[in-house]
């Protein structure tokens, strides 16, 4: 399975950094034998952030969504990574169905 990691945390005020869920999520990958196939997109951005305002989210759909990268999963250290607002939660999982891309969340075991 070929996947990306996509971490995001509220701001970025020096006091917060996605350092640890990049660490997890690449330890989980290695022991699940799967192959992060480029640099995590690390997000800096309160989850409130609109969608088409968070830029390493937009860039991460992207490349998953190019067929030519083969991406078969998003890996994310926990649901509220991918934001707060229901109806954009809902437009995300619409996206992901549509483009065969399957999210795993570390902390759900999702």
């Amino acid at each position: 399975m070929k996947a990306v990691i996509y971490a995001r945390v509220s701001s970025n005020n020096g006091r917060q950094d996605t350092e640890r869920q990049v660490l997890d999520l690449t330890d989980y990958a290695e022991k699940q034998g799967i192959e992060i196939v480029t640099k995590p997109f690390q997000d800096y951005q309160s989850g409130i952030t609109p969608n088409k305002d968070r830029t390493f989210l937009k860039l991460c759909l992207d490349y998953c969504a190019d067929k030519s990268h083969e991406v078969d999963c998003i890996l994310m250290s926990e649901v509220s990574r991918l934001g707060r607002d229901p109806w954009e939660m809902i437009e995300l999982v619409k996206f992901f169905h549509d483009n065969g891309i399957n999210v795993f969340f570390l902390r759900e075991n999702l």
